[in-house]
């Protein structure tokens, strides 16, 4: 065997990827001095620096004796070191054979251990004895930069911040070769026309002149806003129209936070085209393929993690009162990724934070919550009954009449929607509507006509958590010093 500094490693002997791909482009052609072949190799002391490099990145040196609590562990016989023997360490992370391992190890026991009586003071890096356990993968700077994000656009610059598109540039990259350890994708697709993927939304009726408007607007009463009446949410800023929908009735519902003695409508929608929507539960799921010894490893780990701290972050409860300053990040991140090029995103999906439980939200982009409308003849005229029968028996079914004309003409393309017939509003008021948005959006959404229900709200329940409040009274003393 050659002495470590002239001893080599063929990339045949290598058995990491990407280490060995490594050495196969950039080593120097010579005799392996382990397999005695002659190909790209790499030496043992160049080999043991990108070791050590790793080891300190990814793993901590776990202390010989027990300390603290564990002390008492070890006197009963409980206690048993953490970790993995750094030479079997070293063969794992680099795929190596122990007589490899072994070099290596002892170039590095070499290089970076302790000699003499500063040997017996603390535990060396790399002695026959040393065992490593992997770290906790480091978020700092990325969770750093997110609160410098949201510092910025609550205090500084809300608008054209180039330091916050940076700091989220670098949160989001790559979102299309993200996947769970499952293989799942974090951006999926909602198929159109499927009962399984119905979209619910809701609409709050505080008296009977409010459900009896909403019920004879529909569908466009139940779509997202126009933009004039786009109120600021979790995902949008005022005046910026979004869809605001849930993947079951129960969450939808409680998401409107309807007060008792209202009444909400709710409908199902259907895209009539698919949907690709960002998934912020499974970016808590990412799972990061990669090398130790590939330098931007540790920051996709590093940044996979982030995502599960951010992604409950996203969907925090927000308290009344604080909306407009706590909503700034998140509609920033909305509106971030409903341009973000190439990903041609529609919406997002997220944990509901009203419902404990599965429920979820959908917020689909302004681009993404255009209504198919539901067109009637021409010269079609609506009511709307509400229940009837005597008090003794009483049938609450809402029903709507469409009475259309005897000779019932095809509805036109360019017909507009029941809900916004331009006749139906004064001359201020449509001077303030903007046609392209009413008229030329693209219809994404279709509602499901005969879905829609109103549900009375009869009571609300809480669910909480219980902390027990102690009080204590103890004889105060005077001291004498």
């Amino acid at each position: 065997m050659a002495d470590g500094s002239d001893a080599f490693v063929c990339h045949n002997c290598i058995g990491e990827e990407f280490l060995k791909e490594e050495v196969c482009q950039t080593g120097e052609v010579a005799q392996c001095s382990f397999c005695e072949q002659e190909a790209e190799s790499i030496a043992i002391d160049e080999l043991g620096e990108q070791v050590h490099q790793v080891i300190e990145s990814y793993f901590y040196l776990t202390p010989s004796e027990p300390e603290g609590y564990e002390y008492m562990l070890a006197k009963e016989g409980l206690w048993e070191r953490d970790g993995q023997p750094v030479d079997e360490l070293i063969q794992d992370i680099v795929g190596i054979e122990p007589e490899i391992s072994a070099e290596v190890n002892e170039y590095l026991s070499g290089a970076y251990d302790a000699w003499g009586k500063d040997a017996l003071v603390e535990d060396q890096p790399y002695d026959s004895e040393a065992q490593y356990a992997e770290k906790k993968i480091d978020t700092f700077e990325f969770s750093a930069n997110w609160s410098s994000f949201k510092h910025d656009i609550r205090a500084k610059s809300r608008y054209f911040n180039r330091h916050a598109k940076n700091v989220l540039d670098q949160i989001f990259q790559n979102l299309e070769t993200l996947v769970t350890h499952e293989g799942d994708s974090v951006i999926q697709e909602i198929p159109t026309n499927n009962p399984e993927h119905a979209l619910y939304r809701a609409r709050v009726a505080l008296s009977h002149d409010d459900l009896e408007k909403i019920v004879y607007e529909l569908p466009e009463s139940l779509g997202a806003p126009p933009h004039q009446h786009a109120k600021s949410g979790r995902m949008n800023a005022s005046g910026i129209a979004v869809f605001y929908g849930a993947l079951d009735i129960e969450t939808c519902i409680t998401e409107v936070r309807a007060p008792v003695g209202s009444s909400v409508v709710v409908g199902n929608f259907h895209p009539v085209r698919p949907l690709r929507i960002l998934n912020l539960n499974q970016l808590q799921k990412v799972h990061v393929t990669g090398s130790y010894f590939d330098p931007s490893h540790l920051n996709e780990l590093s940044r996979a993690h982030f995502l599960k701290l951010l992604v409950d972050e996203l969907s925090l409860p927000v308290m009344p009162g604080s909306e407009e300053r706590d909503y700034l990040p998140t509609q920033f991140v909305a509106e971030y990724l409903a341009q973000l090029d190439g990903l041609n995103l529609d919406g997002v999906m997220f944990n509901s934070s009203q419902v404990s439980g599965d429920g979820q939200n959908v917020v689909l982009f302004n681009h993404a919550c255009g209504l198919k409308p539901y067109k009637l003849p021409k010269g079609t005229k609506v009511d709307v009954s509400f229940g009837w029968g005597s008090p003794d028996d009483y049938d609450p079914t809402i029903t709507i009449w469409e009475n259309v004309p005897s000779e019932q003409e095809e509805p036109k393309e360019d017909e507009a929607p029941l809900g916004f017939s331009p006749s139906m509003f004064h001359d201020d008021i449509l001077s303030d509507i903007d046609d392209e948005e009413v008229y030329l959006k693209e219809a994404v959404l279709r509602l499901d006509i005969e879905s829609v229900k109103v549900h009375q709200v009869k009571g609300v329940k809480y669910d909480c958590d219980s902390i027990d409040v102690n009080r204590h009274r103890s004889e105060k003393k005077e001291y004498e010093f």
